[in-house]
């Protein structure tokens, strides 16, 4: 120990292999033991030593082992920004080096805890946004057999931006959040973002994806229909665009004949409901009460208002309702009448478009 001890030649003689923790504290000890002038209140024993510079090596070690998943992390987020031609999303250093000495500081070297730091971090990020508005995104489908026939599954991730919405990574990352519904057997939105994806899950999965896109990403709307056979139709707007638009139709096997025009029907016309029996009590007296009110202005003679009012509930109804509607490529027929000319039947329909969910 002929030099002086400091700081810049520990970091030194440590880069150069001169000198270990365990060389540079053994010799300490050893000066401390030989004072003859006895200025320790207490002296650590070589074998207490020994011990603390094990557990120090255990947590280089940790800290190791975070720099190297944090810097794993960074790299990947780094090339998803560079996919996206976004500035870097993570603010690395110009120098290449990873400034992880918070998080290590406040894990104290527990690489649990340090991933959990560095995820709570992302997440936070992402909450930031929020409060922004995300009605672009895309539509992933799937159908799969079941013991009953075919189950059909539609999943609307939302981003802020159709730029985001288009790139490859989004739409492979809504085909993933597909396939956790389906792995879970989902039944709604909210059971899906409590669905396990991998050793997370797909909330926080969510949550994170939107550090890499650098924008608002949620789970937008759900949709699930069984059936004996289930047809689904993914429309894209523009031939640069993912699906924008997904319509199933769930039939018995002899409406499986003509399910793919009822799919192009329910993608083009929007309807709401599949019977008229199935339009909600409020809504038909909410119509009738306008047709009302409206014949009433108009001047009609009030015995002849309700047949009015029956007629345009009536054309309501061919609005709404799928198998009222006139059939788009003929309308000379509805599309009741398309199943009726197979002997089939549609049992259930589901429409999703995107941006077209509840206001945030």
């Amino acid at each position: 120990m002929t030099q002086p001890i400091t700081i810049s030649a520990i970091h030194d003689a440590y880069r150069s292999g001169v000198l270990t923790p365990h060389k540079l504290l053994h010799r300490c000890l050893q000066h401390a033991q030989a004072d003859e002038n006895h200025a320790w209140i207490s002296v650590l024993s070589p074998e207490q030593l020994d011990d603390y510079l094990q557990k120090l090596a255990l947590r280089q070690e940790a800290v190791r082992q975070v720099l190297r998943e944090r810097d794993g992390i960074v790299r990947r987020l780094g090339e998803g920004a560079k996919a996206l031609g976004a500035q870097d999303p993570v603010g690395r250093r110009t120098d290449g080096k990873a400034d992880a000495d918070p998080d290590l500081t406040e894990a104290e070297g527990d690489v649990a805890r340090a991933k959990e730091i560095i995820r709570a971090k992302g997440i936070a990020a992402a909450g930031k946004r929020e409060g922004r508005k995300a009605q672009e995104g895309t539509i992933a489908s799937k159908v799969v057999e079941t013991a009953n026939g075919e189950t059909g599954y539609a999943v609307e991730l939302n981003s802020e931006t159709d730029f985001v919405a288009k790139t490859p990574k989004f739409v492979e990352f809504t085909e993933e959040v597909l396939g956790y519904a389906v792995d879970a057997d989902a039944n709604s939105a909210d059971e899906l973002l409590e669905a396990k994806a991998g050793d997370t899950t797909v909330k926080l999965a969510v949550e994170e994806a939107a550090a890499l896109f650098g924008e608002h990403v949620k789970v937008g709307q759900f949709a699930k229909i069984s059936g004996e056979h289930v047809e689904v139709y993914a429309h894209k707007k523009s031939a640069e665009m993912p699906p924008s638009i997904v319509a199933m139709i769930a039939t018995d096997k002899a409406g499986a004949a003509v399910a793919h025009e009822a799919a192009l029907q329910i993608s083009a016309m929007g309807a709401k409901w599949l019977t008229r029996e199935d339009v909600p009590a409020d809504v038909v007296e909410s119509e009738r009460r306008v047709a009302t009110e409206k014949s009433l202005a108009e001047g009609k003679p009030e015995k002849i208002v309700p047949k009015i009012v029956e007629g345009r509930l009536n054309a309501f109804f061919k609005e709404v309702v799928l198998l009222e509607q006139p059939f788009v490529k003929d309308p000379s027929k509805t599309v009741g009448d398309l199943f009726k000319e197979v002997g089939g039947n549609a049992t259930a329909f589901a429409r999703v478009e995107v941006g077209k969910g509840e206001e945030e």
